[in-house]
């Protein structure tokens, strides 16, 4: 019996039960004609006994024909316009008596349900989780259960707005029904080859992504969630794929260290190996791979590293690969690219020789956001990296941005505030009017 009790109170305050007043319910000009002493002991009396539609009625009536009402007459007939759908009289009324939780306790609720009504999800689970913590010690208190009901209910109406602005920026989400988290979605390369990191409760792990753009599990270390594999990126061939691991140094911290592996006939990952000193420093992190081939045809792969030399936090860096497949000492991109803050998730794109990574530089910008700049180290053509447009960016994290000449993936929580998830849109929302993938 609780529970059905709980499920109707939940369905009362989040719409309107009945029609809006009785056939034979008073007319608001015929109340106004009584005394004001008349409107208010009617009005009293409906509300006490539970009939909200009329005493809407009644408590309206004695707004208009009464200079002022006290506190409580105003609580109630903003309890009722909620209970009828007359939000618009509701807000105010509410908002104000939501402050005063002695003597009306449950106005913070209803004030919420206002706010999800109106579409007003992020200030409506503010308000949710402030009633909750104003009466965590009340145990008996039913509301406490159908607020977080309301909870979940505000934060898939975000996810519905966000996926309708998406759809409306020609975007949408890859793997939309994936439970976990998906980032690092790869380009696809020419042999077909595509990956992705994925990761659950349990770890991450780099999946294969098929035809259908769906993720597939590999049945190799790489695919283990427990071994924590991440960021994939493919090499210019196609044939060896660079990621990142944890490790657990002396000390007892984590730091990331960058592997490599191969790509078997397959398409799972095998001969795993973690690179070299040149790019692995103890003592440092190094992760994000983004593998490329200079204009003089040499391999050349960007991270990003606390590596000593830096300018703080993560910065980019760069080593070449040399003859025995070693790759040489990490220099670093420079004060051009790197800032005081974190440069993260580089992506170099071959066919217009662009590089772009993600940085939380710029204070006055929410999270991380994705830079774009033309050309090779220190040969860069602008004289600043420049910031993209919107709807690649937005008020929330962006990172690992991939491309190629007909797609952009990036990696964001702006539909899912808690989850990361992959955007896939087409690559010509980043350019102007009248310019093309290829500049």
């Amino acid at each position: 019996m609780k529970n059905v009790l709980l499920v109707f109170a939940c369905f009362c305050l989040s719409f309107n039960l009945l029609a809006f007043g009785k056939p034979n319910a008073p007319d608001l000009t015929q109340i106004k004609t009584l005394s004001p002493q008349k409107i208010s002991k009617t009005a009293k009396k409906l509300y006490k006994q539970h009939n909200l539609n009329e005493a809407y009625l009644y408590y309206l009536a004695l707004s208009q024909v009464r200079s002022k009402l006290n506190s409580t007459e105003n609580y109630r007939l903003g309890k009722a316009a909620l209970f009828v759908g007359d939000y618009q009289i509701a807000e105010p009324l509410l908002r104000r008596a939501s402050n005063n939780n002695k003597n009306f306790p449950l106005a913070r609720f209803e004030y919420a349900n206002v706010l999800k009504n109106t579409g007003e999800f992020h200030l409506a689970i503010q308000q949710f989780e402030i009633y909750i913590q104003q009466h965590s010690n009340d145990v008996a208190n039913d509301y406490l259960a159908i607020s977080k009901e309301h909870i979940k209910t505000c934060q898939q109406g975000l996810r519905d707005l966000a996926i309708l602005q998406l759809n409306r920026q020609q975007a949408n989400l890859v793997n939309s029904k994936a439970t976990g988290q998906t980032r690092a979605f790869t380009p696809r390369a020419q042999n077909g080859a595509q990956f992705a990191e994925y990761e659950t409760e349990n770890g991450t792990s780099i999946k294969k992504v098929d035809e259908n753009g769906e993720l597939v599990d590999m049945e190799t270390s790489v695919g283990d969630e427990a071994f924590h594999s991440a960021a994939p990126c493919i090499s210019p061939d196609g044939t060896t794929i660079y990621f990142m691991r944890p490790e657990t140094n002396a000390q007892g911290l984590k730091e990331y260290k960058i592997y490599s592996a191969q790509r078997n006939i397959n398409g799972d990952l095998v001969n795993v190996q973690r690179l070299g000193s040149g790019i692995n420093k103890m003592g440092h992190s190094s992760m994000h791979p983004a593998a490329a081939i200079q204009a003089d045809g040499q391999e050349i792969l960007y991270f990003s590293s606390t590596m000593a030399g830096g300018n703080g936090g993560y910065d980019i860096w760069y080593a070449y690969k040399l003859n025995n497949g070693d790759f040489s000492n990490a220099y670093h991109l420079g004060m051009r690219i790197n800032s005081s803050n974190d440069e993260i998730t580089p992506f170099y794109w071959q066919e217009n020789q662009e590089l772009f990574f993600s940085s939380n530089k710029q204070a006055d910008l929410d999270g991380f956001n994705v830079y774009q700049i033309t050309g090779e180290p220190y040969k860069w053509v602008e004289d600043q990296p420049i910031l993209l447009p919107a709807p690649i960016n937005s008020i929330y994290n962006d990172i690992f941005y991939r491309q190629d000449a007909q797609n952009i993936y990036i990696t964001t929580n702006r539909v899912s505030q808690n989850k990361e998830e992959t955007l896939l849109m087409p690559a010509t929302l980043r350019y102007k009017v009248g310019e093309t993938a290829n500049k």
